[in-house]
């Protein structure tokens, strides 16, 4: 009986995303596909012109942790003769089907392939810390991740789901993106997650750096600073600093895990605040110009809600391995 075959892929083949360099991120299978005519005398198949339509289908629902949400692909391709050379313009992963049609001498012929599969590969330590580039970072997807963008052991597991947050909010990957919410770039290419996080880390970093002219600014700390100047004559200068390099470093780290809670001034509560004494007093060390310099406090973690977030997550980040 006249038709088409595919002769590869076979079918229920699995194939792998391989997990690449820093450099190139992960590589997606090349696929050769072969499909001929069977039944036929003469053979057309080598003159023939041959439709592929390659679809990629996924349900993150089916996976661990997964929300429902699909993440799908699909590729065209037009050949002369049964070979075909499949290359992915996108790393995804999931239920791969292969079709392929072709006109006969008497009417069009198609068929499918059947179970296959692509899954993904965790990457190499020296991979993910190359494309972190800060320390800070690397710990970072320590924390969220044990360095895993798949449901797999790290350092090149494999895994047909990406790792999904235990918290069923969507969070995925080596950074768990939760918010703003993952592309589907995230959940299936591990640098594309990292350089995601990178782009939220930026903005992170934007708020820290602007929080302590906030509080300078705001009616209550000026308030204290009346209070605790009233009366001395002359007044002292009272300098709340911006935050050095690794406060900095540190507040950008607690702004990628929320800044849960509030401050004495109604902000947003940063991973350092304002010190006061006993009494909401402003602590303020004086030197010899009459000048006073507030430092900052560190904010214990039992002094941060306890229902929401990681109270102690930047000393939990700041005491990994990468």
């Amino acid at each position: 009986m006249a038709g088409i075959e595919i002769v590869s892929p076979a079918d229920n083949t699995v194939f792998d995303i391989a997990p690449g360099t820093a450099a190139t991120g992960p590589v997606m299978p090349v696929i050769q596909a072969q499909a001929r005519f069977v039944g036929m005398t003469p053979d057309p198949t080598a003159t023939t012109r041959f439709s592929w339509v390659i679809k990629i289908k996924f349900q993150c629902s089916n996976c661990r942790n997964g929300k429902t949400r699909e993440i799908n692909d699909e590729l065209r391709l037009t050949t002369v003769g049964g070979n075909c050379t499949i290359n992915f313009p996108r790393v995804r992963g999931g239920d791969l089907t292969i079709s392929v049609a072709a006109d006969g001498p008497a009417k069009c012929y198609g068929t499918d392939t059947k179970g296959l599969k692509i899954r993904g590969a965790n990457p190499p330590r020296a991979a993910v810390n190359g494309a972190c580039g800060t320390v800070s970072l690397q710990k970072m997807v320590v924390q969220e991740s044990g360095r895993r963008q798949f449901d797999a052991a790290s350092d090149t597991g494999l895994s047909f789901c990406p790792l999904f947050s235990g918290d069923r909010l969507g969070g995925v990957g080596l950074l768990q993106i939760t918010n703003p919410a993952p592309s589907d770039d995230d959940c299936w290419s591990w640098l594309a997650n990292i350089n995601h996080g990178i782009q939220i880390m930026n903005g992170k970093r934007s708020t820290a750096r602007a929080y302590p002219a906030q509080v300078r600014n705001s009616g209550g700390f000026r308030q204290l600073v009346q209070q605790f100047t009233a009366g001395k004559t002359p007044p002292p200068t009272i300098v709340l600093p911006d935050f050095t390099a690794d406060q900095l470093e540190l507040d950008t780290i607690r702004g990628y895990n929320g800044w849960a809670g509030r401050d004495a001034f109604g902000n947003n509560l940063h991973e350092f605040r304002v010190p006061q004494d006993a009494a909401g007093n402003l602590v303020v060390t004086l030197n010899a110009t009459n000048r006073g310099t507030i430092v900052w406090e560190r904010v214990p973690a039992a002094d941060r809600p306890q229902n929401t977030g990681d109270p102690n997550y930047v000393g939990n980040v700041m005491s990994r391995i990468p």
